[in-house]
């Protein structure tokens, strides 16, 4: 598979690759706190300090097989997305993304996701996946609005922290097909 963009630019969004950099650890920091108890809901944030994002942000630009990006709106970071490849043989990745409160509801993510996906199935990938928790409707919703299929349910799969207990999680994925039979249709 091709190496995927260090941006990938929308119509009213950017995706831009947060690379190892003090300056973007902050940046990530400063977003993560200031949406800590509406993350918190569904992610377990995990960072302490910036010296934690920071790591995290080294290990995701050392590995070959992630990538995170910060999700921009006129300059002004509003959210995340991130992949991690499971099988490059295979050629599929799994999506985790998050968006600030004040950004929800306006169609970012969705717009975020989709611009991820026609960046990844031209560069040749086959299927995309994303999890999240069954009471999570929103992100649910982003699933579906971008055409990707839910395949079930993964039974007690994530302790969320905020809520002290396993939660099932929806198993949601958009294949090369999926895009080829829309594309075939228009």
């Amino acid at each position: 598979m091709k190496q995927f963009s260090d941006i990938i630019k929308g119509d009213r969004i950017e995706l831009s690759e947060l690379d190892a950099t003090r300056y973007n650890a902050e940046v990530y920091y400063k977003f993560l706190k200031e949406n800590e108890t509406h993350l918190s809901e569904f992610d377990n944030l995990g960072f302490d300090s910036v010296e934690d994002v920071l790591k995290f942000l080294e290990h995701v630009s050392n590995s070959e097989s992630g990538k995170f990006y910060g999700i921009y709106k006129e300059g002004t970071f509003i959210g995340y997305l991130g992949f991690e490849m499971y099988n490059s043989r295979d050629r599929w990745v799994s999506l985790y993304f998050a968006l600030a409160k004040s950004a929800t509801g306006k169609g970012f993510m969705t717009e975020a996701v989709k611009l991820f996906a026609d960046e990844f199935f031209a560069k040749g990938g086959n299927r995309l996946q994303l999890t999240c928790c069954t009471d999570n409707k929103k992100s649910a919703a982003i699933a579906e609005r971008c055409g990707f299929k839910r395949e079930g349910v993964m039974r007690k799969r994530f302790f969320y922290v905020t809520k002290g207990q396993f939660c099932d999680d929806y198993l949601y994925s958009l294949i090369k097909d999926d895009i080829d039979a829309k594309t075939e249709t228009k």
